[in-house]
């Protein structure tokens, strides 16, 4: 029996048989017979008869019978004595008029893909050169094949068809209309997916990865960012060659890119907080990038409205086409305000038109209570029903539209008058008072709002000084003093702010307002906050709001305000019974932080700081921390030495290194040399700023943990008077000798003196050799501490 009766017999049986079961085995049967045959067993008639009657099965509605009549139609594609000139067309016009895509689960529409793929490979050359219909046929049945596809497995072979069909066929975009759309719908079908996001199912049969999807979508990339670039740089070389071409093609191009933008999310690779629209090293974006086709499309279009002679004429084409976007708040609505922004920000005059346009009443003017024309004899009061027709999705949008408008002001710079100016009341305004009726819980919104705000400071000549102390003092300030009053914590919104007035602190004029307005309100609440149960300090908030400051502190002006409100709230502190030492630790790490963030900016010599900061910050020091009540065991003081210590050798670091060797004499004078003499003249006994009452030789004290730290700041240059090192270092073995196991870490910062003074000031090598033996006898004392540092000092000297 010859094959070509067997879909005879089938369909006699089919015809006789009452239940669909029988027919779905019959056509599976026919499918997998046909599959198992080898290539060249079926004739061309052969082929010709099953291809005919696989066809009419498209009609039928069952996924079964369809699904093996499709994977018979693909099988008999591949094998040898199919030909193309009488069976491609058919198979073609009834998956086009007869198939919906729509109506049929994954696996039947994997196998439509998989018959174009097999038709391109095995006949790529005669879909090419046999008719020009053929061609439209066939693409226009794999863009009714594949609109809408969602299955992973499906998608990988979409993507690699349209890579094909992009590569293989000719398009004649200038003439034939039919082509311009295939040109538009090709793109839409691949990029519709932009950015891909899919996580396979745990239980997935193909094992298709996020992964896999991005790279067969990427390798269409580089095809349409080489359109659009060609379009680019046609435009450049015509504009200087022959502009009448552009003045005629502008609107198929603004027609042909337009939906790159509409059509696609911007969200990830626009933001209105931005310095520009498109950043100039835009042509430095990988070509894989799934998102540099959207960056080149507003290059296009601004070199495009850049080259006119009439600029206008363009503009006002763009803008009644948005225009249904803009007029109520919807999804393409942010997109549509980026496309005229970006057109804005070519120039000053097509600023002002697009300005003109998205303000008037009808776009955002109803929102920013913006009078319509004809009612400009009386300002509306805000009218806030408008804005809670708003919700707040939309609300964000606005917010950012408007952002990207203040982006395209402060990518001009523009020095002549700009209507932006005409409606900056509006804007802060508007801004202002949704910020302050937004609930705290909306923080997205409360940030873009702050994000706006700060993006009005930053626009050059923009904002007067009246209109800054509105933003910081007004809508800034009460936020900060609340927030540091009840919070203890920061959050996003407070974040944001702090981020912006960082940025903008640059302008001095900013840094005096933020001083003004913020920092200095600050530090008047502090050590105003009691707990509900005593008069003390709440140690949490205090170190939240210092925290507060301490963000804010980016610049030396800054620092030189916080140091001195501070040290004058030291005496309050100092009044302070059970947590006075808390609070000056949370003061110094601030102070030690401050001063290493700012010399990381830009260095700064604190010479100012010897003379002002170190004799009031040593006077109340000495309060808290007096020498007849210190409890050597007592941690929290031990801490406190530390840290002290660590933020006086902060500063000598940064004196001029010129004075280090009066401050070195100085240092010895106050805190190693007899001071109970009666001269208290400062220029006679050389105490300088510290004004130690003791002397750390006679009077063992932790406070010689502040001289170590002092003296392991002094340059190296430096020397003592003569003979005196040899004095003092006596003196401390002495000291550690007579310490003993009393206090142990008393005896160990007596040690690091030791090893300081040897290290850096000490050259007398006979002398050391002495003191190295008699300390070898204090060994002796089973001292464990000094057994190391012993052990360390022999290593560095050689013994």
């Amino acid at each position: 029996m010859s094959e070509h009766n067997i879909p005879i017999l089938i369909n006699q049986y089919i015809a006789a048989s009452s239940g669909m079961t029988k027919k779905r085995k019959s056509i599976e049967c026919l499918s997998k017979t046909i599959i198992s045959l080898s290539d060249s067993k079926l004739t061309k008639q052969d082929i010709n008869v099953l291809i005919e009657f696989l066809l009419n099965k498209l009609i039928d509605n069952d996924q079964i019978c369809l699904q093996y009549s499709l994977m018979g139609i693909n099988s008999l594609i591949c094998k040898k004595n199919f030909l193309g000139d009488t069976n491609i067309e058919k198979i073609l016009q009834q998956l086009y008029k007869n198939y919906d895509p729509k109506k049929n689960l994954a696996k039947v529409r994997y196998e439509t893909f998989q018959i174009l793929l097999n038709l391109l490979n095995q006949f790529n050359q005669y879909l090419n050169s046999s008719s020009i219909q053929l061609s439209n046929l066939y693409i226009k049945t794999f863009i009714h094949i594949a609109s809408g596809e969602k299955d992973p497995r499906n998608l990988l072979i979409s993507f690699e068809l349209n890579n094909k069909i992009n590569a293989n066929f000719q398009f004649d975009n200038k003439n034939n209309e039919l082509h311009q759309q295939f040109i538009t719908d090709l793109f839409d079908i691949c990029f519709c997916y932009f950015p891909i996001s899919f996580k396979p199912p745990s239980n997935d049969p193909y094992k298709i990865t996020s992964e896999q999807l991005k790279l067969a979508l990427r390798e269409l990339l580089p095809l349409k960012n080489d359109t659009l670039k060609t379009i680019e740089l046609c435009i450049k070389n015509y504009s200087k060659n022959d502009a009448t071409v552009i003045e005629e093609y502008w609107m198929t191009i603004w027609n042909a890119l337009k939906f790159e933008i509409l059509h696609n999310d911007i969200s990830s690779n626009f933001n209105p907080t931005n310095n520009t629209i498109v950043a100039s090293d835009y042509d430095e974006i990988d070509d894989n990038d799934e998102f540099k086709p959207l960056v080149l499309t507003l290059v296009i279009l601004n070199r495009l409205i850049s080259t006119l002679s009439q600029p206008e004429i363009m503009l006002h084409t763009v803008v009644e086409e948005l225009k249904p976007n803009l007029e109520v708040m919807k999804e393409k609505s942010i997109k549509s305000s980026l496309i005229l922004s970006s057109l804005g920000s070519t120039s000053v005059d097509n600023l002002n038109y697009i300005v003109d346009f998205l303000f008037q009443y009808q776009i955002w003017g109803k929102f920013l209570n913006i009078d319509k024309k004809e009612e400009n004899e009386e300002q509306q009061e805000f009218d806030t029903n408008e804005d809670v027709s708003l919700n707040i999705a939309k609300q964000r949008d606005l917010i950012d539209s408007i952002g990207f408008v203040l982006t395209a002001y402060q990518v001009l710079k523009p020095t002549a008058h700009c209507h932006l100016l005409d409606y900056k009341d509006y804007i802060l305004i508007f801004l202002g008072q949704l910020l302050t009726i937004t609930s705290n819980l909306e923080k997205t919104l409360k940030c873009k709002i702050i994000q706006q705000l700060i993006k009005l400071i930053k626009l050059p000549g923009y904002l007067n000084t009246n209109e800054l102390e509105l933003i910081l003092g007004n809508y800034f300030k009460q936020f900060f003093l609340d927030t540091t009053k009840t919070s203890g914590k920061k959050d996003v919104i407070l974040q944001e702010i702090i981020n912006g007035l960082i940025e903008v602190s640059q302008d001095s004029q900013i840094t005096s307002l933020t001083i003004e307005f913020i920092i200095n309100p600050i530090l008047n609440q502090l050590l105003t906050t009691e707990d509900n149960d005593g008069g003390d300090i709440n140690i949490e908030t205090f170190q939240f709001q210092l925290e507060i400051v301490g963000d804010l502190c980016i610049n030396y002006q800054i620092l030189e305000v916080i140091s001195i409100r501070l040290l004058n709230k030291l005496p309050i502190i100092n009044n302070q019974s059970n947590n006075n030492l808390q609070l000056y630790k949370i003061i110094i790490n601030l102070f030690i932080e401050l001063i290493k963030k700012i010399e990381s900016i830009q260095q700064f010599l604190t010479n100012s700081w010897y003379k002002n900061f170190i004799p009031k910050f040593m006077e109340n020091l000495l309060i808290v921390l007096p020498l007849e009540n210190i409890l050597h065991n007592n941690d929290d003081n031990y801490e406190l030495f530390e840290i002290v210590g660590d933020l006086l050798g902060l500063i000598i670091k940064f004196i001029d290194v010129s004075k280090h060797q009066e401050i070195l004499d100085q240092l010895n004078q106050t805190f190693i040399t007899n001071n109970n003499d009666d001269d208290d003249d400062e220029e006679t006994n050389h105490q300088g700023p510290f004004k130690y009452p003791s002397n750390l030789l006679i009077e063992p004290n932790n406070y010689i943990n502040v001289y170590n730290k002092i003296l392991s700041s002094i340059d190296k240059t430096c020397v003592f008077k003569q003979d005196v090192d040899q004095q003092v270092i006596e003196s401390i073995i002495n000291l550690i000798y007579k310490i003993g196991n009393d206090d142990e870490y008393l005896r160990l910062q007596y040690l690091q003196t030791l090893c300081l003074l040897i290290n850096k000031f000490t050259n007398n090598a006979d002398f050391i050799e002495s003191k190295l033996k008699f300390l070898e006898k204090v060994e002796e004392q089973d001292f464990p501490i000094t057994k190391k540092i012993l052990y360390h000092l022999k290593f560095l000297y050689g013994y």
